[in-house]
């Protein structure tokens, strides 16, 4: 007796499918039905997703993903460099206060 292989699905995929189930447009079996798959995948994925989703999706667009709006920086590379900045300008504040006395 052989058992059936475990299709795997990409993430992507797995992601638009929760998504069509928290729009409350149509029932689960009604989205696994369309996907081909089990509801119970459905169900899983969901779980899944709002444990570790948003974490998830928060280090990888703040560390992981370059911004074209920020120069192809990540958002903590511009934080970071802005931080320099500050305490670059803070300690040039410091030394002209100092001189001034």
């Amino acid at each position: 007796m052989s058992r059936r292989k475990m299709k795997k699905y990409p993430s992507s995929f797995k992601a638009r499918v929760v998504l069509e189930t928290l729009k409350n447009e149509k029932t689960l079996s009604q989205i696994a039905s369309e996907a081909r798959i089990d509801p119970k995948n459905i169900q899983n994925w969901k779980k899944e997703l709002l444990e570790n989703g948003v974490f998830n999706y928060m280090n990888f667009y703040n560390y992981k993903r370059p911004h074209s709006s920020l120069a192809n920086l990540t958002p903590v590379e511009v934080y970071e460099a802005n931080k320099e900045v500050r305490e670059t300008k803070q300690q040039n504040r410091k030394l002209v206060l100092q001189n001034a006395v």
